[in-house]
Parts: C-alpha cells; sequence; structure tokens
C-alpha cells in the first residue's frame, strides 16, 4: 500500500495516476498511523515555506517515514521538502533559468531535456522556480537539466526516488520519468 501525504491541491492528479496504474494507496496527514504503507508519495505545490501548516504535516509524515524505514517518493514540492529534511540546501527562485522552469506559466513551452548519467536524454515536463541546490548525501544524482538543475536524484539503498518534474501529469503518461517513477512505486509495493 502507498501512502499519499494529503495537502496538495492536486491531489486527485496523484490519485488518478497511482489508480491507472494499479497501485493502491490511502491518503495520510501527521496523525495517520502508517502501518502497512510501504512507500509514501510527497507531492508538489507551493515552495516550502509559503504554507507553514503543509511543511510541518509533511515534515511529521518524512520523520515517521524515516523512523519506519519507508521509501519515499517526490515530486516538484516533494523532491525539494524531502530533499531539504535530508540536509540539502534549496535554491529560493532559479532566477533567469525561471524562462526554462516556469515556462507553462510564462506561455513559451512546458518542456525540457533532462540529461542523465548514461547519456540519455529524457523530456520533462516545468512548473517550478525553486530547486535543490545540492545532493543529499543519501542520494546521487541521476539527471539534470540542460542549466544543470537537478532534475533525478536516487539514494543509493533506493529507498528515496526525488523528481524535479511531474509525472503524474496528463501530458506526462508514457513518458521515460513517468514510466521510472511508476515501476518504482510497483517495485515498493
Amino acid at each position: 500500500m502507498l501512502g499519499i501525504v494529503t495537502g496538495c491541491t492536486t491531489q486527485a492528479d496523484y490519485e488518478r495516476w497511482l489508480t491507472d496504474n494499479g497501485l493502491p494507496y490511502r491518503l495520510v496527514d501527521e496523525d495517520t498511523d502508517i502501518a502497512g504503507i510501504s512507500a509514501m508519495l510527497f507531492c508538489g505545490g507551493p515552495d516550502w515555506g509559503e504554507n507553514p501548516l503543509r511543511d510541518r504535516r509533511e515534515q511529521c509524515v518524512f520523520e515517521k517515514c524515516m523512523e519506519a524505514g519507508i521509501a519515499v517518493w517526490g515530486g516538484c514540492r516533494g523532491m525539494q521538502v524531502v530533499a531539504h529534511l535530508l540536509g540539502a540546501e534549496l535554491v529560493q527562485d532559479l532566477g533567469e533559468k525561471n524562462l526554462v522552469h516556469r515556462a507553462t506559466e510564462l506561455g513559451v513551452s512546458r518542456w525540457h531535456n533532462m540529461l542523465l548519467n548514461d547519456g540519455r536524454v529524457w523530456r520533462v515536463n516545468s512548473r517550478h522556480h525553486q530547486a535543490v541546490r545540492d545532493i543529499p548525501f543519501q542520494c546521487r544524482l541521476i539527471g539534470r537539466a540542460d542549466d544543470g538543475t537537478l532534475e533525478l536524484l536516487l539514494s543509493e539503498d533506493n529507498r528515496f526516488l526525488l523528481v524535479q518534474s511531474h509525472p503524474e501529469r496528463e501530458e506526462m503518461i508514457g513518458s521515460e520519468i513517468e514510466k521510472h517513477s511508476i515501476a518504482w512505486l510497483h517495485s515498493k509495493l
């Protein structure tokens, strides 16, 4: 059973995504017993620090996951939150890089390239202006944007998968990052 931390305004997108891919889940908040959860999803949304109530909820659930040895998937804000809670610094605003990473809000292109360590290039969607500055010691870099922004992190023990894009969105169905995320989540059941 997977868990989705509550509080995301697009929570229904994540629920649909998991259901469409045969992944059972339940909603989790700071008061939920997480027994039986094998992996927790930390979802997208506003930047860390903009919603203190949500920040506290996610920190509480993250601490429970750490204590219980539960795997964690983080997407966009979720990547930033998890990396931050693992000790990484955040880039509060990508500055000029926003022309790429907030493209959908600026009316340019919603896509950019993610360069993987093995030389492959995946197309990902982009909807953020905050990012992870440095790699948490538990993780290794798997992919980055052309401009150097960290896009895909995986922990050495395969416990954390952190993606900067939104593989749960309709436009990402069938993409490499969506398939990679779904396969990772299935492996945690």
